[in-house]
């Protein structure tokens, strides 16, 4: 899972990310990917979405004491995300 300190979304930290897997998988081969997300995280999911990923599954997952639910994120085409993720602007810092 990834993480970002508050002060550090909406800077293009997370779409840089994004970018970088997507390209390094494209490299790779690869064609499909996808991610697994907190249910509860709107910024990230809003995020994932703003990405075209699409919700495709959820599971519960043991971390630590707490059972996390989750919900998983895909794109068929990775050139889809590597496209988007190089569009998304990064929010204004204020």
């Amino acid at each position: 899972m990834i993480y970002l300190l508050a002060d550090q979304r909406g800077a293009g930290v997370g779409r840089g990310l994004m970018t970088a897997v997507a390209d390094h998988s494209l490299r790779r081969g690869m064609f499909s990917t996808g991610l697994w997300v907190l249910r509860g995280n709107r910024t990230g999911r809003a995020f994932y979405e703003a990405l075209e990923g699409k919700a495709s599954g959820e599971k519960s997952e043991r971390v630590g004491a707490r059972n996390a639910q989750l919900i998983s994120y895909w794109w068929d085409d990775i050139s889809t995300l590597a496209s988007c993720s190089r569009q998304l602007q990064p929010k204004r810092r204020r």
